[in-house]
């Protein structure tokens, strides 16, 4: 999926992983791919999903990100 952070206008590709070292009990974070940082609630709240496929934002939301519907 692509995101965009609002605030610095900064877009990368990122993916769900229960892999990272950030995960919790196999609770999946959004990590940025080029990065490899996990992106938390926080940070996700100031940014936009430009492009994501109907599973990707599913996984989103029962994952604890908030993506709200259009």
């Amino acid at each position: 999926m692509r995101i965009r952070n609002l605030v610095n206008d900064y877009e990368y590709e990122a993916e769900l992983r229960a892999s990272h070292s950030a995960s919790s009990y196999g609770q999946p974070v959004l990590v940025d791919i080029g990065t490899g940082e996990a992106i938390d609630w926080f940070s996700f709240a100031c940014s936009e999903v430009i492009e994501a496929t109907p599973e990707e934002l599913e996984a989103l939301r029962e994952a604890g990100y908030y993506v709200p519907e259009k």
